[in-house]
């Protein structure tokens, strides 16, 4: 089931690096409202309602009712980007965009599996490699995840994105050949190759010692 949460933002005048700077150590996350038939709208939100709402992963696809100081009504937005501070993992910067109820958006929705594959207890090994998927739904439908059962899956078989079990509602916009999950079987390692028996110089030369030129290539990365 889609989640929805009510989140107020201001208004900001100022914009660049000192600005965004001065926001953050205010306690306020700078971030935009874009999309729509209507301009850019630069707002910033509270680091501690934000927080908390990550913590709680509410951000993933979560229909978010912006509700700008001043104004009559809460709007709907998807969190289409942010970015993260690698060293402290607090938010820098979000980027919102705003949405129809009744129009369908295009998003990327997370795939969980369930069970045991039989083919691994055959020795088989499972590969998960497609862990989002995207989808075309109305903001209503929108599934936190989407469930797939692997444990049918024998020794040498697949599932595909075009059979993954979409709720109602939700229609696949990935290409239907992507491969979600495979189970393999396990690589054999070759046996070492026995040294080849080299035989013995019928007459012995003297060996010729040479000094080489040695080169070293060195250089530096710039950023």
């Amino acid at each position: 089931m889609h989640k929805e949460v009510t989140l107020t933002v201001e208004v900001r005048e100022s914009a660049g690096k000192i600005a965004s700077r001065k926001l953050r150590q205010a306690g306020r996350i700078p971030a935009v409202i874009y999309g729509g038939d209507r301009p850019a709208v630069p707002v910033t939100v509270a680091r501690d309602d934000m927080a908390k709402l990550m913590r709680e992963h509410v951000h993933e696809n979560t229909i978010f009712h912006l509700q700008v100081a001043g104004s009559d009504a809460p709007k709907p937005a998807l969190v289409h980007d942010y970015q993260v501070d690698s060293l402290t993992h607090e938010i820098l910067h979000l980027d919102f965009l705003r949405i129809a109820m009744d129009k369908p958006v295009i998003l990327k929705i997370p795939v969980s599996i369930t069970g045991t594959a039989v083919g691994t207890k055959m020795g088989g090994l499972l590969e998960f490699l497609l862990r989002e998927v995207e989808v075309s739904c109305l903001p209503t439908d929108i599934p936190e995840s989407i469930a797939l059962d692997v444990t049918p899956l024998q020794l040498l078989q697949n599932v595909k994105a075009g059979a993954l079990p979409l709720p109602a509602g939700v229609a696949l916009h990935s290409s239907p050949d992507s491969m979600v999950v495979r189970v393999v079987a396990p690589k054999l390692e070759a046996a070492p190759a026995a040294a080849p028996v080299e035989a013995a110089p019928e007459t012995a030369e003297p060996e010729v010692i040479g000094k080489g030129k040695k080169e070293a290539a060195e250089g530096e990365a710039e950023e």
